[in-house]
């Protein structure tokens, strides 16, 4: 399963992909992300990644890729059901840019996700969204 949302943001894709890329900071924009720890080494392949919500969840992540400038993704795995997200700066020009933000799951049990996982899902992307426009434009 997969979920995705295309936001249009009005501010330069460098800014954006400032923002998305420094996920240490993802707690002062938005208020769906509690806590983030990131290996010292940093956004890199194969970094460690923790994300803690507002009392949802707590996942362990492994960095799979960052293409500078573009976009990144981290996955998580545990026995029968494994997730992703990835975060991409589609296209940009000096003062506006589209990103895509995806999370998805899979593995034997993720035909057990109900609806209240898509609400849920839903809800925490459209948020981020939101949150994401609104600190582009304050940065």
């Amino acid at each position: 399963m997969q979920w995705v949302r295309r936001v249009d943001v009005p501010a330069p894709a460098e800014v954006v992909w400032e923002l998305m890329r420094d996920v240490g900071r993802w707690p002062s924009w938005n208020p769906a992300v509690a806590h983030v720890d990131l290996s010292e080494e940093g956004l890199v392949p194969g970094a460690r990644l923790t994300l803690t919500s507002t009392g949802m969840w707590c996942h362990d992540y492994r960095v799979a890729f960052v293409e500078e400038g573009s976009r990144f993704a981290a996955v998580s795995a545990s026995l029968g059901l494994g997730h992703w997200f990835e975060r991409r700066v589609l296209t940009g020009g000096t003062d506006a840019c589209t990103v895509r933000l995806t999370w998805a799951i899979g593995g034997l049990m993720a035909a057990t996700a109900d609806r209240g996982v898509h609400a849920v899902v839903t809800s925490l992307l459209d948020s981020e969204g939101v949150f994401l426009r609104e600190r582009a434009l304050g940065a």
